[in-house]
Protein backbone atom coordinates (compact mmCIF):
# COMPACT_ATOMS: atom_id res chain seq x y z
CA UNK A 1 0.00 0.00 0.00
CA UNK A 2 2.96 2.12 1.42
CA UNK A 3 4.58 1.07 -2.69
CA UNK A 4 1.62 2.37 -4.31
CA UNK A 5 1.27 5.71 -2.77
CA UNK A 6 4.84 6.54 -3.73
CA UNK A 7 4.31 5.32 -7.02
CA UNK A 8 1.71 7.93 -7.27
CA UNK A 9 3.39 10.63 -5.65
CA UNK A 10 5.72 10.29 -7.61
CA UNK A 11 4.22 10.37 -10.97
CA UNK A 12 2.40 13.41 -9.62
CA UNK A 13 5.66 15.01 -9.20
CA UNK A 14 6.80 14.25 -12.84
CA UNK A 15 3.36 15.80 -14.05
CA UNK A 16 3.70 19.10 -11.99
CA UNK A 17 7.06 19.75 -13.46
CA UNK A 18 5.76 18.92 -17.07
CA UNK A 19 3.27 21.39 -16.65
CA UNK A 20 5.42 23.85 -15.40
CA UNK A 21 7.82 23.09 -18.04
CA UNK A 22 5.39 23.38 -20.96
CA UNK A 23 3.35 26.35 -19.56
CA UNK A 24 0.16 23.88 -19.33
CA UNK A 25 -2.60 23.60 -16.71
CA UNK A 26 -5.40 20.90 -16.45
CA UNK A 27 -8.98 22.84 -17.13
CA UNK A 28 -11.65 22.55 -14.58
CA UNK A 29 -14.20 20.36 -16.24
CA UNK A 30 -16.79 21.06 -13.93
CA UNK A 31 -17.16 24.72 -14.59
CA UNK A 32 -19.88 25.05 -16.85
CA UNK A 33 -22.35 27.93 -17.19
CA UNK A 34 -25.26 28.14 -19.28
CA UNK A 35 -27.04 30.46 -20.78
CA UNK A 36 -30.76 30.66 -21.70
CA UNK A 37 -31.65 30.72 -25.83
CA UNK A 38 -34.72 33.13 -24.94
CA UNK A 39 -36.61 30.02 -26.28
CA UNK A 40 -38.59 27.08 -24.19
CA UNK A 41 -38.46 24.98 -26.86
CA UNK A 42 -34.82 25.38 -27.84
CA UNK A 43 -33.46 25.42 -24.67
CA UNK A 44 -35.19 21.70 -24.71
CA UNK A 45 -33.50 20.85 -28.17
CA UNK A 46 -30.22 22.13 -26.98
CA UNK A 47 -30.28 19.17 -24.18
CA UNK A 48 -28.48 21.60 -21.28
CA UNK A 49 -31.26 24.34 -20.64
CA UNK A 50 -29.63 26.60 -23.23
CA UNK A 51 -25.79 27.59 -24.74
CA UNK A 52 -22.71 26.72 -22.51
CA UNK A 53 -20.35 29.73 -22.32
CA UNK A 54 -17.61 29.39 -24.22
CA UNK A 55 -18.30 28.10 -27.67
CA UNK A 56 -18.88 28.35 -31.46
CA UNK A 57 -22.73 28.46 -32.10
CA UNK A 58 -22.94 28.75 -36.28
CA UNK A 59 -27.06 29.63 -37.35
CA UNK A 60 -27.37 28.73 -41.05
CA UNK A 61 -30.30 28.72 -43.26
CA UNK A 62 -32.03 30.00 -46.11
CA UNK A 63 -32.55 34.23 -46.40
CA UNK A 64 -35.16 35.58 -43.87
CA UNK A 65 -35.86 32.80 -41.76
CA UNK A 66 -35.37 34.41 -38.44
CA UNK A 67 -31.69 34.18 -37.97
CA UNK A 68 -30.75 37.54 -37.03
CA UNK A 69 -33.58 37.75 -35.10
CA UNK A 70 -32.72 34.48 -32.91
CA UNK A 71 -28.61 36.26 -32.46
CA UNK A 72 -30.32 39.53 -31.32
CA UNK A 73 -32.49 37.10 -28.35
CA UNK A 74 -28.71 35.76 -27.78
CA UNK A 75 -27.60 38.90 -27.29
CA UNK A 76 -30.27 39.91 -24.54
CA UNK A 77 -29.81 36.89 -23.21
CA UNK A 78 -26.16 37.38 -22.61
CA UNK A 79 -26.52 41.04 -21.32
CA UNK A 80 -28.96 40.13 -18.50
CA UNK A 81 -26.48 36.49 -17.90
CA UNK A 82 -23.46 38.99 -17.32
CA UNK A 83 -24.45 42.84 -16.60
CA UNK A 84 -20.61 43.75 -16.11
CA UNK A 85 -19.83 42.81 -19.99
CA UNK A 86 -20.73 43.82 -23.03
CA UNK A 87 -22.10 42.39 -26.15
CA UNK A 88 -20.60 42.89 -29.53
CA UNK A 89 -22.09 43.01 -32.72
CA UNK A 90 -20.16 43.55 -35.96
CA UNK A 91 -22.66 43.89 -38.52
CA UNK A 92 -21.18 43.74 -41.90
CA UNK A 93 -24.76 43.30 -43.43
CA UNK A 94 -25.69 46.62 -42.24
CA UNK A 95 -29.09 45.46 -41.55
CA UNK A 96 -29.36 46.45 -37.52
CA UNK A 97 -32.88 47.76 -36.44
CA UNK A 98 -32.26 49.37 -33.33
CA UNK A 99 -36.54 49.36 -32.75
CA UNK A 100 -36.95 46.21 -33.53
CA UNK A 101 -33.82 45.17 -31.12
CA UNK A 102 -35.31 47.22 -27.99
CA UNK A 103 -38.35 45.29 -28.52
CA UNK A 104 -36.78 42.19 -28.31
CA UNK A 105 -35.05 43.24 -24.97
CA UNK A 106 -32.01 44.30 -26.45
CA UNK A 107 -30.04 46.87 -24.49
CA UNK A 108 -29.03 48.71 -27.22
CA UNK A 109 -26.86 51.47 -25.31
CA UNK A 110 -24.75 48.73 -23.55
CA UNK A 111 -24.46 47.16 -26.96
CA UNK A 112 -20.69 47.62 -28.76
CA UNK A 113 -21.85 47.58 -32.74
CA UNK A 114 -19.52 47.93 -35.62
CA UNK A 115 -20.18 47.81 -38.88
CA UNK A 116 -16.30 46.57 -40.66
CA UNK A 117 -15.72 47.06 -44.41
CA UNK A 118 -13.31 44.16 -44.76
CA UNK A 119 -13.33 40.73 -42.99
CA UNK A 120 -9.65 41.10 -41.62
CA UNK A 121 -9.97 44.09 -39.74
CA UNK A 122 -13.21 43.03 -38.11
CA UNK A 123 -11.71 39.58 -37.18
CA UNK A 124 -8.68 41.05 -34.99
CA UNK A 125 -11.06 43.62 -33.78
CA UNK A 126 -13.21 40.30 -32.05
CA UNK A 127 -9.52 38.53 -31.15
CA UNK A 128 -8.64 42.15 -29.20
CA UNK A 129 -11.97 42.69 -27.36
CA UNK A 130 -11.99 38.62 -26.16
CA UNK A 131 -8.63 39.06 -25.51
CA UNK A 132 -8.88 41.72 -22.82
CA UNK A 133 -12.27 40.29 -21.47
CA UNK A 134 -14.69 43.42 -22.46
CA UNK A 135 -17.23 41.30 -24.27
CA UNK A 136 -19.30 38.10 -22.67
CA UNK A 137 -20.89 37.48 -26.57
CA UNK A 138 -19.79 38.25 -30.02
CA UNK A 139 -22.76 38.18 -32.87
CA UNK A 140 -20.90 37.85 -36.72
CA UNK A 141 -23.85 38.66 -38.81
CA UNK A 142 -22.82 37.73 -41.51
CA UNK A 143 -19.48 35.94 -42.09
CA UNK A 144 -20.81 35.81 -45.64
CA UNK A 145 -21.44 39.05 -45.78
CA UNK A 146 -17.67 39.70 -45.02
CA UNK A 147 -15.20 40.79 -47.72
CA UNK A 148 -11.68 40.42 -47.76
CA UNK A 149 -9.16 43.47 -48.38
CA UNK A 150 -7.59 42.15 -51.63
CA UNK A 151 -11.21 41.45 -52.59
CA UNK A 152 -12.44 45.37 -51.93
CA UNK A 153 -8.96 46.94 -53.31
CA UNK A 154 -8.30 44.69 -55.97
CA UNK A 155 -9.73 45.13 -59.60
CA UNK A 156 -12.94 43.10 -60.77
CA UNK A 157 -10.54 40.61 -62.87
CA UNK A 158 -8.80 40.08 -59.71
CA UNK A 159 -8.65 36.08 -58.88
CA UNK A 160 -9.09 35.84 -54.94
CA UNK A 161 -10.97 32.36 -55.13
CA UNK A 162 -10.84 30.41 -51.63
CA UNK A 163 -9.51 33.90 -49.51
CA UNK A 164 -12.32 34.15 -47.40
CA UNK A 165 -12.19 30.16 -46.50
CA UNK A 166 -8.37 30.78 -45.49
CA UNK A 167 -9.13 33.57 -43.56
CA UNK A 168 -12.19 31.94 -41.71
CA UNK A 169 -10.09 28.77 -40.68
CA UNK A 170 -7.12 30.80 -39.55
CA UNK A 171 -9.92 32.73 -37.37
CA UNK A 172 -11.13 29.68 -36.13
CA UNK A 173 -7.59 28.39 -35.29
CA UNK A 174 -7.07 31.56 -33.26
CA UNK A 175 -10.59 32.06 -31.73
CA UNK A 176 -11.13 28.16 -30.72
CA UNK A 177 -8.59 28.27 -27.93
CA UNK A 178 -9.88 32.21 -26.62
CA UNK A 179 -13.34 31.78 -26.08
CA UNK A 180 -13.70 29.17 -23.08
CA UNK A 181 -10.21 31.03 -21.41
CA UNK A 182 -12.15 34.28 -21.52
CA UNK A 183 -15.79 33.26 -21.17
CA UNK A 184 -17.42 34.19 -24.37
CA UNK A 185 -19.78 32.70 -26.99
CA UNK A 186 -19.22 33.33 -30.47
CA UNK A 187 -22.44 33.11 -32.67
CA UNK A 188 -21.85 32.96 -36.15
CA UNK A 189 -24.34 33.23 -39.22
CA UNK A 190 -23.67 31.72 -42.33
CA UNK A 191 -26.21 32.60 -45.55
CA UNK A 192 -26.73 29.55 -47.74
CA UNK A 193 -26.16 28.88 -51.34
CA UNK A 194 -27.11 25.91 -53.90
CA UNK A 195 -24.58 23.85 -54.67
CA UNK A 196 -24.34 24.14 -58.55
CA UNK A 197 -22.15 21.61 -59.93
CA UNK A 198 -21.19 19.80 -56.55
CA UNK A 199 -21.76 16.19 -55.67
CA UNK A 200 -23.80 16.59 -52.70
CA UNK A 201 -27.71 18.11 -54.38
CA UNK A 202 -29.16 21.39 -51.36
CA UNK A 203 -28.10 24.13 -50.02
CA UNK A 204 -24.53 24.44 -48.40
CA UNK A 205 -22.91 27.23 -46.29
CA UNK A 206 -20.64 29.89 -47.66
CA UNK A 207 -16.83 31.05 -46.45
CA UNK A 208 -15.90 27.17 -46.53
CA UNK A 209 -16.06 24.48 -44.07
CA UNK A 210 -13.92 25.65 -41.18
CA UNK A 211 -17.46 26.91 -39.36
CA UNK A 212 -18.88 23.65 -39.83
CA UNK A 213 -15.87 21.98 -38.12
CA UNK A 214 -15.06 24.03 -35.57
CA UNK A 215 -18.29 24.76 -34.01
CA UNK A 216 -19.52 23.27 -31.22
CA UNK A 217 -23.27 24.05 -32.38
CA UNK A 218 -24.85 24.20 -34.98
CA UNK A 219 -28.51 25.40 -35.59
CA UNK A 220 -30.26 25.29 -38.87
CA UNK A 221 -33.29 27.79 -39.63
CA UNK A 222 -36.01 27.16 -41.84
CA UNK A 223 -39.64 28.73 -42.15
CA UNK A 224 -43.11 29.08 -42.70
CA UNK A 225 -44.90 32.13 -43.57
CA UNK A 226 -48.22 32.65 -41.09
CA UNK A 227 -49.62 35.98 -43.44
CA UNK A 228 -52.80 35.77 -41.45
CA UNK A 229 -51.65 35.96 -37.97
CA UNK A 230 -48.54 37.72 -39.17
CA UNK A 231 -46.19 35.37 -37.51
CA UNK A 232 -43.16 32.97 -39.07
CA UNK A 233 -43.35 29.46 -38.04
CA UNK A 234 -39.85 28.86 -37.69
CA UNK A 235 -38.15 25.53 -37.23
CA UNK A 236 -34.70 25.15 -35.23
CA UNK A 237 -32.77 21.73 -35.97
CA UNK A 238 -29.68 21.50 -34.09
CA UNK A 239 -27.70 19.06 -36.77
CA UNK A 240 -24.40 19.50 -34.38
CA UNK A 241 -23.74 19.26 -30.58
CA UNK A 242 -21.06 19.08 -28.72
CA UNK A 243 -22.71 20.02 -25.22
CA UNK A 244 -25.46 17.05 -25.24
CA UNK A 245 -27.06 14.79 -28.08
CA UNK A 246 -27.61 16.04 -30.85
CA UNK A 247 -30.47 16.23 -33.87
CA UNK A 248 -32.81 18.55 -31.39
CA UNK A 249 -35.23 20.33 -32.64
CA UNK A 250 -37.97 23.47 -31.95
CA UNK A 251 -40.83 24.36 -33.53
CA UNK A 252 -41.55 28.46 -32.24
CA UNK A 253 -43.12 31.20 -33.91
CA UNK A 254 -41.53 34.80 -34.46
CA UNK A 255 -43.55 37.21 -34.06
CA UNK A 256 -43.44 40.32 -36.06
CA UNK A 257 -42.12 42.96 -34.58
CA UNK A 258 -41.55 41.76 -31.23
CA UNK A 259 -39.24 38.57 -31.68
CA UNK A 260 -40.38 34.54 -30.30
CA UNK A 261 -43.52 34.01 -28.96
CA UNK A 262 -42.37 33.02 -25.69
CA UNK A 263 -45.95 33.40 -23.63
CA UNK A 264 -47.37 30.72 -26.89
CA UNK A 265 -44.59 28.50 -25.71
CA UNK A 266 -45.87 28.23 -22.43
CA UNK A 267 -49.03 27.76 -22.92
CA UNK A 268 -48.35 24.95 -25.53
CA UNK A 269 -46.22 23.34 -22.84
CA UNK A 270 -49.50 24.18 -20.11
CA UNK A 271 -51.29 21.94 -21.93
CA UNK A 272 -49.06 18.94 -22.59
CA UNK A 273 -48.40 19.10 -19.02
CA UNK A 274 -52.22 19.32 -18.27
CA UNK A 275 -51.78 22.19 -16.20
CA UNK A 276 -54.16 23.86 -18.80
CA UNK A 277 -56.67 21.90 -20.61
CA UNK A 278 -58.00 22.10 -23.60
CA UNK A 279 -60.53 21.35 -25.72
CA UNK A 280 -61.47 22.35 -29.67
CA UNK A 281 -60.90 26.24 -29.35
CA UNK A 282 -61.35 26.45 -25.77
CA UNK A 283 -58.80 26.23 -23.24
CA UNK A 284 -59.92 25.85 -19.15
CA UNK A 285 -57.75 27.95 -16.82
CA UNK A 286 -58.16 26.80 -13.00
CA UNK A 287 -57.10 29.31 -10.77
CA UNK A 288 -57.39 29.48 -7.09
CA UNK A 289 -59.69 32.51 -6.05
CA UNK A 290 -59.31 33.22 -1.89
CA UNK A 291 -59.65 29.07 -0.94
CA UNK A 292 -61.91 27.63 -3.57
CA UNK A 293 -60.31 26.75 -7.03
CA UNK A 294 -62.35 28.13 -9.95
CA UNK A 295 -61.94 27.27 -13.70
CA UNK A 296 -61.74 29.58 -16.09
CA UNK A 297 -63.21 28.93 -19.85
CA UNK A 298 -61.15 31.05 -22.70
CA UNK A 299 -61.76 30.66 -26.26
CA UNK A 300 -58.94 31.13 -28.42
CA UNK A 301 -54.67 31.52 -27.71
CA UNK A 302 -55.44 35.34 -28.38
CA UNK A 303 -57.70 35.36 -25.18
CA UNK A 304 -55.77 33.04 -23.29
CA UNK A 305 -52.23 35.29 -23.45
CA UNK A 306 -54.30 38.59 -22.41
CA UNK A 307 -55.68 36.92 -19.37
CA UNK A 308 -52.21 35.20 -18.03
CA UNK A 309 -50.68 39.10 -18.92
CA UNK A 310 -53.33 40.52 -16.99
CA UNK A 311 -53.36 37.48 -14.12
CA UNK A 312 -49.17 37.84 -13.16
CA UNK A 313 -49.18 35.72 -10.18
CA UNK A 314 -50.77 33.24 -12.00
CA UNK A 315 -48.45 33.40 -14.69
CA UNK A 316 -45.45 33.14 -12.86
CA UNK A 317 -47.16 30.07 -11.31
CA UNK A 318 -47.90 28.34 -14.54
CA UNK A 319 -44.22 29.31 -15.95
CA UNK A 320 -42.93 27.95 -12.48
CA UNK A 321 -44.54 24.69 -13.29
CA UNK A 322 -44.15 24.35 -16.93
CA UNK A 323 -40.02 24.76 -15.68
CA UNK A 324 -40.09 22.59 -12.86
CA UNK A 325 -41.48 19.67 -14.99
CA UNK A 326 -39.17 20.71 -18.17
CA UNK A 327 -36.20 20.39 -15.71
CA UNK A 328 -37.29 16.82 -14.24
CA UNK A 329 -37.74 15.62 -17.73
CA UNK A 330 -34.51 16.43 -19.03
CA UNK A 331 -33.02 15.05 -15.40
CA UNK A 332 -35.10 11.65 -16.11
CA UNK A 333 -33.55 11.44 -19.62
CA UNK A 334 -29.99 11.80 -18.00
CA UNK A 335 -30.85 9.10 -15.75
CA UNK A 336 -31.87 6.77 -18.28
CA UNK A 337 -28.88 7.44 -19.99
CA UNK A 338 -26.08 6.54 -17.24
CA UNK A 339 -28.38 3.56 -16.65
CA UNK A 340 -27.97 2.44 -19.94
CA UNK A 341 -24.13 2.78 -20.12
CA UNK A 342 -23.68 1.07 -16.64
CA UNK A 343 -25.83 -1.84 -18.35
Amino acid sequence: MAKVKEEKKGMDLIIANLEKKYGLEKPDLTKCTIVSTGSLQLNKAMGVGGTIVGKIIEIFGQESSGKSTITLHQIAEHQTAFPNKKVALFDYENSFDKKYAEAIGVDTDNLIIYQPTDLESGYDMILALIQNNVVSCVVLDSQTAAPPKATLQGEMGDATISLQARLNSKFCLKIKGLLPLHDCSLFVISQTRDNIGGQNSGPITTGGNAWKFYADVRWKVWKSNDKINELNKTTIDVVKNKLAAPFGKAELNILWGSGFDRLGELIDYAVEFDLIKKGGPWFTINELIGDVITPVKLQGMDKVKSYLEENSDLLLLIEKQVLDRLNNKEEEVLTEEIEKDEL
